[in-house]
């Protein structure tokens, strides 16, 4: 997986920014149809994932985490 960075005067500075966000999936569900649910890196490994939206600061639908 290529980490987020930003290059500024020709140098990489890695963007913890980018690093702690999380995206909107379009996800499997089962009686609910196709739900979009903001997840975190860890917790959408649980999910089989449909499509893969915008990042966002919204906090991750199944553990909560916020920065």
């Amino acid at each position: 997986m290529v980490e987020p960075c930003i290059i500024l005067n020709e140098s990489i500075v890695e963007d913890e920014s980018a690093k702690k966000m999380r995206k909107h999936y379009i996800v499997e569900g089962n009686n609910n149809g196709y739900p979009k649910l903001a997840l975190c890196d860890r917790c959408v490994q649980d999910y089989v994932v449909i499509s893969e939206g915008e990042r966002t600061y919204d906090e991750c639908a199944k553990c909560g985490e916020d920065d």
